[in-house]
């Protein structure tokens, strides 16, 4: 059985006139007492929201405040489309987040000159990662089967006190039940000769995270080994594609559980080919929901290992030619007026490249995330 609260009907929801100070977002979506529960620290999606709505509230160039309103808009939907499962993310906040999404709805509309009804299509085009020339010539000469909205639900990962569950139906019940993803002893399609295991996965820009068995030969055919009682029954997946009938991405590649932990991620999907900095964006979302980002391993693929070197070299010899131009410029004369500014430079540039060492081909997902950083204060 599915634990899920029952939602009473939801009062109208109405965008704010103006974009919110900070103080009146807190007031508009203040729930309980002073010191009572629910404790507003819990909810860590919650937490994100007030960050970046006070990010927003400073003065931001168009395209770096564009950025973060996208950001905004996919974090309150993903708030909304899962409150449901977590008793933290209180339901008298509902209302409030609504208004904050149709406002931040409403401004993004105006910047970017399109309709309300496409601006999700707009977002994903222009923030999103899209199939590669690989994908789109692959799915135009095979024609996989793509998944209506119905059918992607039972792909969908649910996410409870940091742990991944995945619905599974019993055939004797419609009633579908919350089980752990865990890929421990699964026999999948993915593994290869670099010991490469798990299912294939995709997160919108919603933030919502699908996975699935990866099938081949363009039939989806359900799991039939009793072995795999987790997976039992779920139809395979044919490409990445097929999750969200070819349209952009956050992220894809594979993923490994561990009794619902998640133990291992590859951005390593042919079809969407995606970036590191997508899988730094996905690692920030895991952390801000609950889930232990340093038991994750992230493995890179050897295309982007390859411009990893690339920016370590990068980074090693600017801050050696920083070294060089701080004896040239610390003479008599410069010194008193140049010395702050290029002490400033020369630590920025070690600390980039002291940064860049830790990322390797391999590394824990924490250590990932701290290379690439707060993908929320990106000032575009």
């Amino acid at each position: 059985m599915v634990n899920t609260r029952t939602l009473p009907p939801l009062p109208s929801s109405r965008a704010f006139t103006n974009f919110p100070t900070f103080s009146q977002w807190k007031s508009a979506s203040k729930v309980g007492g002073r010191l009572g529960k629910p404790y507003r620290r819990e909810d860590k999606a919650l937490l994100r929201i007030d960050r970046m709505v006070k990010s927003l509230n400073r003065r931001l160039a168009d395209g770096a405040r564009c950025y973060r309103l996208a950001g905004l808009f996919f974090t309150t939907m993903w708030w909304v489309n899962n409150h449901k499962y977590d008793p933290k993310m209180h339901l008298d906040r509902r209302r409030a987040i609504l208004s904050l999404n149709l406002t931040v709805s409403r401004d993004l509309s105006r910047a970017l000159g399109c309709g309300h009804n496409v601006l999700a299509t707009r977002l994903q085009e222009l923030y999103g990662t899209g199939m590669s020339d690989h994908g789109v010539q692959t799915d135009a000469a095979e024609n996989p089967e793509y998944m209506s909205a119905a059918e992607r639900e039972s792909y969908r990962v649910i996410f409870k006190g940091g742990r991944a569950y995945h619905f599974k139906y019993d055939n004797s019940s419609s009633t579908p039940e919350l089980v752990p993803h865990d890929t421990q002893n699964l026999i999948s399609t993915e593994m290869d000769d670099n010991n490469r295991d798990g299912i294939i996965f995709v997160m919108s820009m919603s933030h919502q995270l699908y996975a699935g068995i990866s099938g081949s030969g363009g039939v989806r055919e359900p799991m039939m080994d009793e072995a795999q009682p987790h997976y039992l029954g779920m139809k395979k997946v044919i490409y990445h594609s097929c999750f969200l009938r070819g349209f952009s991405v956050l992220c894809a590649g594979t993923i490994s559980f561990d009794n619902g932990i998640i133990v291992g991620i590859r951005n390593d999907s042919g079809h969407y080919q995606p970036r590191d900095t997508s899988m730094a964006k996905m690692l920030q979302h895991l952390k801000t929901i609950g889930v232990d980002i340093s038991k994750i391993t992230v493995f890179q693929e050897k295309r982007h290992i390859d411009k990893q070197q690339g920016f370590i070299n990068s980074a090693i010899e600017h801050a050696k030619a920083t070294d060089t131009e701080l004896q040239a410029m610390m003479q008599p004369e410069h010194r008193d007026h140049n010395k702050q500014a290029i002490g400033n430079r020369l630590t920025k540039a070690r600390k980039a490249g002291a940064h860049a060492a830790e990322a390797d081909a391999t590394c824990p997902g924490d250590v990932f995330l701290r290379h690439y950083g707060d993908w929320d204060a990106i000032r575009g």
